[in-house]
């Protein structure tokens, strides 16, 4: 063979590589991108499920006039489960369980006892969360398809996970706002939610990635969900856990709650809009 054909062949070799490295990058990014708007509707529908959990909670302690918004709640779960369907197979467990015990708690929340629906919320959102963990596991989103986050386990995880943690402390304090009573189970464990929110807030989010150009928003979100997030563990120190007697409105308590899961939120979007930016075919 003469050294022509040697070069021609080699050409013909690295092109190959070259074409089959880049169809396996775009079918790779094509997954990844499907995996982003996976995790956006489940955390959407997360988010409804908490408010209905709140709002459910006011209602069974005796805050009757929230039941307007208890209803239109529920026509946003069902009109994200209708989206989300399109999504989810039949054959996805975690997702069937999910349609299945939300039909069977239903209206059927206003009717039963304020612990059993905060039991019975919590179980659907954790089925959700570990939904969301296997989206990001079959959308390819950990650090070792995007090696420009090595923490991106956190997203999926404990910065969701917090969300969750702080909506579980909106829903208890609502119900000991509402009766201006705080028992000793609601105390031990909205003691034990403060101690994790904080665990989180202080160590966990300074250690998510942030790409250079975007440094400076990571930093104020940061911030923000800090400050909101101090103020808010003040607020179930002093008007819950150490109060001689409850006064805070429940409606107060709710929206400063709701502003803590908010500002996590907003962290959650800005490094889910790094992800999807630093996503890369070349």
């Amino acid at each position: 063979m003469n050294l022509y054909l040697i070069v021609v062949l080699l050409i013909f070799i690295l092109v190959s590589f070259y074409l089959k490295l880049r169809l396996s990058n775009k079918n790779r990014v094509k997954i990844q991108r499907q995996g982003l708007l996976n995790i956006k509707g489940l955390k959407q529908l997360i988010c409804f499920i908490q408010q209905h959990r709140g709002m459910t909670a006011a209602y069974l302690n005796g805050k009757k006039e929230v039941l307007p918004k208890i209803t239109l709640i529920r026509r946003d779960i069902q009109e994200n489960i209708k989206k989300s369907e399109i999504t989810f197979s039949k054959d996805n467990e975690r997702w069937q369980g999910f349609l299945d015990h939300w039909q069977r708690l239903g209206t059927g929340s206003v009717g039963s006892s304020a612990d059993n629906s905060f039991d019975q919320h919590t179980q659907l959102i954790r089925n959700l969360l570990y939904l969301l963990e296997d989206e990001a596991e079959k959308g390819l989103l950990f650090s070792q398809f995007l090696p420009q986050f090595p923490q991106a386990g956190y997203v999926w995880r404990e910065v969701i996970g917090v969300t969750e943690v702080v909506g579980q402390a909106r829903a208890i304090g609502v119900g000991v706002a509402t009766q201006k009573i705080c028992s000793s189970t609601d105390n031990i464990r909205l003691s034990f939610l403060q101690q994790q929110m904080s665990e989180v807030i202080k160590t966990v989010l300074h250690q998510l990635y942030c790409l250079p150009q975007y440094l400076d928003e990571h930093n104020r979100l940061i911030k923000i969900t800090q400050d909101l997030t101090e103020v808010f563990l003040s607020t179930v120190d002093q008007d819950f856990l150490s109060a001689d007697k409850i006064t805070l409105d429940q409606q107060v308590y709710f929206e400063q709650a709701s502003l803590v899961i908010q500002s996590i939120d907003d962290v959650f979007q800005h490094q889910l809009m790094q992800i999807s930016n630093s996503l890369d075919v070349n």
